[in-house]
C-alpha cells in the first residue's frame, strides 16, 4: 500500500471520525439543552399545579372555617377548627399551614409546639403583603443536605433542623429510615382576603408534589436515554414523546382534581362539593336565614332508562343540569348533583318570591325537547322549595325541602311545592334535632310518598 493511499485512508478516516464526533457533540449539546428546557417545564408545571392546589385549599379554608379571620389576625382558633385543619383527610396533600397577619407577623402554625408569635417577620410574607401576589417555591428534599437546607430562607416546619428531627423520628438506630419525608414539596405564600375584599394577611401552606414530580421525572428519565444515545434525526422523537407523556400526566392530575369537585357526567358540582357549600351556610356562628333551597327530582327517570336506555338517561341528566345552571340568578348561587337524578340548588339571600321566579324559569327551560335516537320527548321536574330560617340546622332545612319535593311527586309530579308547616305535620318522623357530629343527613321519604 502506497504512502499516498495510506494518507488518503487516514485523512478520510479522520474526516469521518471528525464528522461522527461533531454529530455526537451536537447531539449531546441538543440533549443537554432539551434536558434543561424539559426540567424547566417540569418545574413550571409542578409550581403551577401546586399554586392551583394551594389556592383551592385556601379558598375552602377561608369559606368553611368560622374562626379563619381571628386565626389570621391573632392566632385565636376554636378546638373544632384546629381539629378540622389537622385532619390528614381534609388537608388533602397540604403538609403544613402557617398564618401571618396584615403586618407580616406569624400568628398561627400547625405541627410546631415551639411556635413563638413574637418571632421576626418573614421576608416572603412581607413581599406578598407588599405586592399582593403569591410566591411559590419548590424544594427537593433528596437533592439537598441539611447544610444546604439551613441556607434556605425560612422553610416552616421543614427546615434543616426539623428535617433532621423528622429523619431521626422516622428512622431506626442504625440510620435506616422506616418512613420517608416528602420527596418534593412546594411552599406557597398566598394573600388572604376577607369576603369584602380587604387584605387580612398571608396564608402559607406546604403542598406535597412528590407524586407529580416523580411521575414527570420518571418519564423524563426514559426520554433522556433516547436523547443521549439517539442521532440528530431522532432527537425530536423522544422530545415529542416526553411532551405527550407529560401532557397525559398533567391531564390525569387535573382530571383527578376536577373529580374531587365536579360531577363527571353533568359538569356541575358533585355531592361533596355542594355539601361543602351548604356547610358554609350552617357552620358555627353562621346565620342561614334567607338561604333558598330547591330540591329537584327528575320525573319518571327510571322509565326513561328502561324505555330508551341509559345513554338517553345520561342525556336527560346532562340536559337537566345545563338548564338548571343556565337559570341561576347570579354569583353565589350554585347547583349540584345530589344523587342519581336528584339536584340541589342553593340561592343565598333569597325570599320565596325569588325562589319562585328561579324554579319557574328552570321548569320552563328543562321542557325543551330532547332528541334521542330519533325520538323526541320532553322531561319534567318535581321541585321542593324552602327558605331557611335562623334556627334551622342543615338537616332540618334539607329535610323541609325534601318533604316538599315528595309532596310534589305525590300530587302527580311536574310541579313545584313550597314547604309549609302542614307538610311536617303529615310526616310523623319529621323533626329538627341538633346536627349530628359527623354532619351526615338522612332524607327519608314521607310515609306513603312515591319513590
Amino acid at each position: 500500500m502506497s504512502v499516498v493511499i495510506r494518507e488518503n485512508i487516514l485523512r478520510h478516516g479522520l474526516s469521518a471520525a471528525a464528522v461522527v464526533g461533531a454529530m455526537l457533540f451536537i447531539a449531546l449539546l441538543l440533549a443537554a439543552a432539551v434536558e434543561d428546557l424539559l426540567q424547566s417545564k417540569i418545574t413550571t408545571s409542578v409550581r403551577a399545579n401546586a399554586q392551583a392546589h394551594a389556592f383551592n385549599w385556601t379558598d375552602r379554608f377561608l369559606s368553611t372555617t368560622p374562626s379563619a379571620t381571628s386565626m389570621i389576625a391573632e392566632g385565636a382558633a376554636s378546638e373544632e377548627d384546629i381539629r378540622r385543619i389537622s385532619d390528614p383527610i381534609l388537608l388533602g396533600g397540604i403538609l403544613h399551614l402557617q398564618l401571618f397577619n396584615k403586618d407580616g407577623v406569624p400568628t398561627f402554625v400547625t405541627g410546631n409546639s415551639d411556635f413563638d408569635p413574637s418571632r421576626a417577620q418573614t421576608e416572603s410574607a412581607l413581599k406578598v403583603l407588599e405586592h399582593k401576589t403569591p410566591i411559590v417555591e419548590l424544594f427537593h428534599m433528596d437533592h439537598a443536605d441539611h447544610e444546604e437546607l439551613e441556607e434556605l430562607p425560612e422553610i416552616a416546619n421543614l427546615d434543616a433542623h426539623d428535617a433532621h428531627d423528622a429523619h431521626e423520628a422516622h428512622g431506626d438506630h442504625d440510620g435506616h429510615e422506616s418512613e420517608e419525608i416528602p420527596h418534593a414539596f412546594a411552599q406557597a405564600f398566598l394573600p388572604a382576603y376577607s369576603p369584602s375584599g380587604e387584605l387580612q394577611g398571608v396564608i402559607q401552606v406546604n403542598v406535597d408534589v412528590s407524586h407529580l414530580m416523580e411521575s414527570l421525572e420518571m418519564t423524563f428519565h426514559q426520554v433522556g436515554q433516547y436523547l443521549i444515545f439517539g442521532t440528530l434525526l431522532i432527537v425530536l422523537v423522544p422530545v415529542a414523546a416526553f411532551s405527550f407523556r407529560a401532557w397525559q400526566v398533567m391531564r390525569a392530575n387535573r382530571q383527578q382534581l376536577e373529580l374531587n369537585r365536579f360531577d363527571r357526567l353533568t359538569g356541575i358540582l358533585n355531592r361533596n362539593a355542594i355539601t361543602d357549600v351548604l356547610d358554609s351556610h350552617f357552620g358555627p356562628g353562621k346565620d342561614p336565614a334567607g338561604l333558598g333551597i330547591l330540591f329537584i327530582d327528575v320525573d319518571n327517570f327510571k322509565q326513561v332508562n328502561d324505555r330508551f336506555g341509559h345513554q338517553c338517561g345520561d342525556q336527560v341528566l346532562k340536559h337537566t343540569a345545563a338548564a338548571l345552571k343556565a337559570n341561576l340568578p347570579g354569583d353565589g348561587h350554585v347547583v349540584g348533583r345530589y344523587g342519581g337524578d336528584e339536584f340541589l340548588v342553593l340561592c343565598p339571600q333569597a325570599s320565596m318570591d325569588d325562589l319562585r321566579a328561579v324554579y319557574s324559569q328552570m321548569r320552563a327551560s328543562v321542557r325543551q325537547p330532547i332528541d334521542c335516537h330519533g325520538t323526541a320527548f320532553v322531561t319534567s321536574l318535581s321541585i321542593g322549595a324552602y327558605v331557611a330560617q335562623s334556627e334551622d340546622t342543615k338537616r332540618c332545612a334539607l329535610h323541609a325541602a325534601d318533604l316538599a319535593v315528595y309532596e310534589a311527586k305525590r300530587r302527580g309530579r311536574d310541579q313545584a311545592v313550597e314547604y309549609e308547616p302542614e307538610l311536617g305535620e303529615k310526616a310523623t318522623h319529621f323533626s329538627c334535632p341538633d346536627e349530628r357530629a359527623d354532619g351526615k343527613t338522612s332524607l327519608a321519604p314521607a310515609p306513603g310518598a312515591p319513590a
